[in-house]
């Protein structure tokens, strides 16, 4: 009756331990985001406000991050550059990154929304002249630009 008792206690004892691991066992991933250049805009990771996240998922499989992109003034959103091994652009509003293949390991990854800044074009008329012209220019939104001289 003792070495059944002590069989039944091992038994439970090896049960216990073993699934205790396996569901101790968990595979993250991790996303941090951030804007270019310095003021060009805001950006956000699952909620507004929010530059990094970490999120559980199944080994070596995407976990996919909300993220958004909004432009300053004067900016437009370009792209998002990203880096960290299985870290991918699905859409302008969502990056997938791989969970770690290790155990309760983090795979973390980056992503940087890239703004460019607005372009136009500036016409000018001679309110009114007989005579001349002055060519248009392309002008980048917060630069320096010198008008030319005017050809009316």
């Amino acid at each position: 009756m003792r070495n059944s008792i002590f069989k039944y206690i091992v038994g439970l004892l090896l049960f216990v331990v073993t699934t205790a691991k396996a569901e101790g066992t968990k595979y993250y991933a991790a996303l941090t985001v951030s804007a270019s250049p310095t003021g060009a805009g805001t950006v956000y990771v699952e909620s507004p406000g929010t530059i990094t996240q970490t999120k559980e998922g199944t080994k070596s499989t995407d976990v996919s991050f909300t993220v958004g992109a909004t432009p300053s003034q004067g900016y437009r959103f370009s792209k998002w550059d990203v880096t960290g091994t299985g870290c991918t652009v699905v859409s302008s509003t969502q990056i997938n990154v791989q969970a770690s293949g290790s155990e309760n390991g983090i795979n973390s990854a980056t992503a940087t929304a890239v703004f460019v800044p607005n372009t136009y074009t500036i016409a000018f008329g001679g309110n009114g002249a007989e005579s001349g012209s002055t060519a248009s220019i392309n002008a980048t939104c917060h630069e320096h630009q010198t008008l030319p001289g005017s050809g009316y």
